[in-house]
């Protein structure tokens, strides 16, 4: 986007992803003029000196923990920031949805890189009355998306590294639903199953905090009325918000 506005970018992608901060750097240096457009590579001292200059505008894309740092130190200087950060976003199925394209569509936005995506839904309110049939669809959709398993799908991803696998397992310890389907992990390769588990409350471990990871939550409700005030409840302005109806 900054690029495309005519802007000069100094890019600093993270050393989480060290594979795709290098293919960056590479497609930069090969296709793009070097005195106006340069990739930094590093983890927190290269972010800290970077954040010691001035510039005209800062995008942050991350977590709200980091993005606090990164909003101090724009102040010191009066640099705007945009902070693009995670949310604990709601999917919503009323009782008028179809059971089978909500399913199918969340499980595709869960599968897409084993759920790390920041506008991927992190929990589920559904309409009591369509519940069963919606668990039904979504286990469905998994078979028919991973045929031989999401463990053996080339399309299916890893967690990124050990201690985000070690944050979600104690995530998914911590909870007190009941795992409907999935819930394997594998420590060794850093897999997680794409997991359904039906939750009694807001202030389950799975939908307190933005999981980032394959995990399917599942909240019942009454009506549309309760969903949207327990979503305001969670998060009231969250990344994304997916809503699945009439309309």
């Amino acid at each position: 986007g900054a690029i495309a506005a005519g802007c000069t970018v100094v890019l600093k992608p993270s050393e989480s992803s060290p594979y795709t901060a290098a293919l960056l750097q590479e497609a930069m240096e090969a296709s793009l003029d070097p005195s106006a457009f340069v990739c930094v590579q590093g983890a927190i001292p290269e972010s800290s000196a970077l954040l010691e200059c001035k510039w005209d505008k800062i995008f942050y894309t991350g977590s709200g923990t980091v993005g606090k740092i990164i909003a101090k130190k724009g102040a010191e200087t009066l640099t705007p920031v945009t902070l693009e950060l995670g949310g604990r976003n709601p999917a919503i199925i009323t009782k008028n949805a179809d059971p089978r394209l909500a399913a199918r569509r969340l499980l595709w936005a869960k599968g897409l890189n084993a759920g790390q995506v920041c506008v991927s839904q992190n929990y589920i309110l559904v309409d009591k009355d369509v519940l069963p049939f919606f668990v039904k669809e979504l286990k469905t959709a998994i078979k028919e998306f991973y045929p031989d398993g999401p463990k053996e799908s080339k399309d299916f991803g890893r967690i990124v590294n050990s201690r985000q696998f070690e944050r979600l397992k104690k995530m998914l310890d911590s909870s007190e639903g009941e795992i409907l389907y999935g819930g394997e992990m594998d420590a060794e390769t850093n897999y997680i199953a794409p997991t359904i588990i039906r939750v009694s409350s807001t202030s389950d471990s799975l939908v307190v905090d933005e999981s980032f990871g394959p995990f399917i939550p599942l909240l019942a409700v009454d009506n549309l009325d309760e969903a949207i005030r327990l979503a305001n409840e969670v998060h009231s302005t969250p990344l994304g918000l997916y809503a699945f109806g009439s309309k």
